[in-house]
């Protein structure tokens, strides 16, 4: 007799220090870049569209997505099918204007096309997608005022402040904008 499939160890099991998911591609249907990926290739070029006016490829943190995504966009934006298949002719077709080697790009369609994600969900998708970017850009933003602090001229630490207060605010207005869109 086989033994109970566990989908997830009981609250009494301690998960192992030594085996964490380190790398979204290990677990795609975790990873809101997949799903979104995934349910982009998925959707008409229509229902794409307006997730393709909002998103850009720095909204990706795995590279790999980032190419991806810019494979995808420029599909959908030249009119042409948009699917798996079409995506991995692309990459095939042009291995030299990708910026990953193209079998590495295509192994990592593969793990994308098994996000098993629901395509009328994308928007929302690309909705997390935008989120963790934005996120994201406030640790950037830290960062870079953290380093202004010993780089920058007294004078000008004010400005270079605002400066990045005026970005944050415009990543603010893009993360609400796509709030707005998908309730």
């Amino acid at each position: 007799m086989a033994a109970p499939l566990h989908l997830a160890p009981p609250i009494t099991e301690q998960i192992p220090d030594h085996d964490p998911i380190e790398h979204s591609v290990d677990a795609p249907h975790l990873d809101a870049e997949a799903c979104c990926l995934s349910a982009l290739m998925q959707i008409s070029a229509a229902q794409a569209r307006p997730i393709i006016d909002t998103l850009t490829v720095g909204d990706f943190t795995d590279s790999a997505h980032g190419a991806l995504y810019r494979l995808i966009h420029a599909l959908i934006r030249g009119g042409q099918p948009h699917d798996y298949v079409m995506v991995a002719h692309e990459i095939d077709g042009h291995p030299a204007g990708i910026d990953h080697h193209h079998a590495q790009l295509r192994q990592h369609l593969v793990r994308v096309v098994g996000a098993a994600t629901f395509p009328e969900r994308a928007p929302h998708y690309a909705k997390a997608v935008v989120a963790q970017s934005y996120r994201r850009s406030f640790e950037t933003a830290a960062q870079a005022l953290r380093e202004a602090t010993e780089t920058v001229a007294t004078d000008d630490l004010y400005e270079y402040m605002c400066h990045l207060g005026r970005r944050q605010r415009d990543a603010h207005a893009r993360y609400a904008a796509i709030c707005a869109a998908t309730e």
